[in-house]
């Protein structure tokens, strides 16, 4: 997420980190169903609105020991909630990807993106797109290996 929004020379990110980690916490996950916030905190998260619109007191004036208890009872549910959903998501997640499981084939001429290791001196690595492309197949060596013409010797 925050490669996103980082600007060109990487220097940011830690202007932009906060806004991130706050749109991730209390965005609802596929797998679980829930947000992190409610996960860890047992509660959602208390945003700009909800400080200026303050919360009546009698909702604030609950006993410690009875909000230990409900906040327990709260992230138990949750946590049951969870394993339940991320046993369905992983058997779903599974089907489709072995559904979909193929190599690519190509052949001499088709144009393809080619994965670069390396990343330029002065720029982060998080934020770096690694695949640089399209460049040409030269030659098949094997149903998974190509030569690849890259545009410099040697680095075919």
């Amino acid at each position: 997420m925050l490669s996103a929004f980082v600007n060109e020379n990487h220097t940011d990110w830690n202007e932009q980190l906060q806004y991130v980690m706050m749109a991730y916490r209390s965005s609802e996950h596929e797998t679980t169903g829930l947000t992190p916030n409610f996960l860890i905190l047992g509660r959602e998260m208390c945003t700009p609105l909800d400080v200026m619109f303050a919360m009546p007191s009698s909702i604030k004036a609950i006993p410690q020991n009875k909000w230990c208890w409900i906040l327990q009872e709260r992230m138990e549910n949750a946590h049951s909630h969870v394993r339940l959903h991320t046993a369905k998501s992983m058997q779903r997640q599974k089907h489709y990807y072995d559904r979909k499981l193929h190599w690519e084939k190509y052949s001499f001429g088709d144009k393809v993106c080619v994965f670069f290791s390396r990343v330029q001196q002065g720029k982060s690595p998080k934020f770096t797109s690694y695949w640089k492309g399209p460049f040409t197949v030269k030659q098949k060596m094997s149903d998974i290996n190509y030569v690849v013409d890259c545009g410099k010797k040697g680095m075919d």
